[in-house]
């Protein structure tokens, strides 16, 4: 009982951190740039303490957190989180049809590929929800298909990133997916048996901040 009390309140301080960089991110980018799109640097000092508060957060979870490393141990059967993983799915399945249909970029057929990808991936984080209600290991394949998505998000991201000169247009988008992809295969891990809780944890929270954080800049594939 202590424990998923503790696992509760760590997920409401996870939620209330990620909240506050989505606002003060979201006052940032009305007040810190010019109508020129040039940074001011503005109320960016409030994005950026609440993001080292959040790490250090991180940290001290990661470091107080016993290390239990099997899947059994960490992916209990749990109602609550196969319905996190079917709601996670649902706006990547919507972003990923509709990327499908209005492709973005100057490549077409890459952005379907991708899109495409974005889709299965959503069916499998539904499969590893009901896997997991049925007390079973899921197959390893499950996550490869999202590592996957999330390294071509990460090439064809990077492309557009390395031609903006300004780093507080994309710095957050940027994390954003590399924790991401990091927590994928962190979780992925745990399905082959080499799982590792303590920097899966961490990478997991970390993407979880990042993303909230993103938010803030628009966008269907955000």
């Amino acid at each position: 009982m202590k424990e998923k009390f503790i696992g509760y309140l760590t997920a409401g301080l996870t939620a209330l951190l990620s909240l506050l960089g989505f606002v003060f991110r979201r006052f940032h980018l009305s007040v810190g740039f010019t109508p020129e799109g040039l940074p001011t640097g503005e109320s960016f000092y409030l994005v950026l303490l609440v993001t080292l508060l959040a790490l250090v957060f991180f940290c001290y979870l990661t470091l107080r957190t016993a290390k239990r490393d099997s899947y059994e141990e960490n992916f209990s059967k749990d109602f609550v989180a196969t319905a996190l993983c079917v709601l996670a799915a649902v706006p990547l399945l919507a972003a990923g049809g509709m990327e499908f249909i209005s492709p973005q970029g100057a490549s077409p057929l890459m952005s379907r590929l991708t899109a495409g990808a974005g889709i299965v991936t959503g069916f499998c984080f539904v499969a590893q929800g009901l896997t997991q209600f049925k007390g079973q290991r899921p197959a390893a394949t499950i996550w490869l298909f999202p590592i996957g998505y999330y390294i071509l998000r990460a090439i064809f991201s990077f492309k557009s990133f390395s031609a903006d000169p300004i780093l507080e247009d994309y710095c957050f988008r940027l994390f954003a997916l590399l924790f991401t992809l990091l927590s994928a295969y962190g979780v992925g891990g745990f399905s082959v048996g080499q799982g590792k809780r303590r920097i899966s944890i961490f990478f997991c929270h970390c993407g979880i901040f990042f993303s909230a954080v993103t938010l803030a800049d628009g966008g269907v594939r955000h």
